[in-house]
């Protein structure tokens, strides 16, 4: 190949880069903009390098539905799944199949087929922070686990879990799914337990009727617990890939 020709390989190799980064920040506009949002139990993975990416990997437990198809699905076989929202008004997948449905639904690839239900792995697990956010973050609060007793008797077995509860806003549309953004007992993850700021004071519940409390000293939470989409958002979106 003559040195013309890398040269214009190169080149559409280059555009066509550009093209695909293009499209996926396009795409991830659109579902943050205008997807339906779902919350979901959530536990943050703190890479060795975490600070200085624009993300942390998070990982959703949704990982499992049942099936409705005619036949076992294939593994990495393209599925659908249909989301719902539990009583607790958490996600949950209602089924999955391989029939595309006409309402909201996420594409997925099966992983396995047992009893009746289909594994794969939820198709989202980054939520993208700036570098101010990701400084605030308090590693060891988000990543701590607790021995609960599951009831009253000193006999009664006890279950680790995390020891505040972590949740994910997660939009979904068009079969794509887009984690918008975390949340500590109900706090932006960025201002509970901040390191630099404005400091979020939790009461937590006895296990039994009470709930977590969540208050930020000179800030009501309402006006922090939802933050807009936009502002400091296309300065890392740049960076997505």
């Amino acid at each position: 190949m003559t040195r013309r020709n890398k040269i214009i390989l190169l080149l559409i190799l280059l555009a066509l880069e550009c093209v695909l980064l293009f499209w996926c920040r396009n795409r991830y506009m659109t579902v943050l903009s205008s997807g339906t949002v779902y919350e979901s139990p959530a536990s943050v993975d703190f890479k060795p390098d975490f600070a200085e990416r624009n993300y942390l990997s998070v990982y959703i437990p949704v990982t499992s539905a049942v099936w409705v198809g005619k036949n076992a699905p294939e593994k990495g076989k393209e599925i659908y799944l249909i989301p719902g929202k539990n009583v607790d008004g958490m996600l949950f997948i209602r089924r999955a199949s391989d029939v595309k449905p006409s309402g909201e639904y996420l594409t997925v690839m099966a992983k396995d087929y047992l009893y009746g239900r289909v594994s794969f792995d939820f198709p989202a697990s980054r939520v993208y922070m700036t570098s101010g956010q990701m400084k605030k973050l308090s590693v060891l609060e988000l990543t701590e686990r607790v021995q609960v007793k599951e009831g009253t008797d000193k006999e009664d077995k006890t279950r680790t879990q995390l020891k505040n509860r972590i949740t994910a806003i997660i939009r979904i549309y068009d079969g794509h799914a887009v984690i918008e953004r975390l949340l500590c007992n109900g706090a932006p993850v960025e201002l509970a337990y901040t390191t630099v700021g404005t400091n979020t004071h939790i009461t937590y519940s006895n296990g039994q009727t009470d709930k977590d409390v969540v208050t930020t000293e000179g800030m009501d939470m309402d006006s922090v617990s939802k933050p807009e989409i936009s502002g400091d958002r296309a300065s890392w979106l740049d960076k997505l890939l």
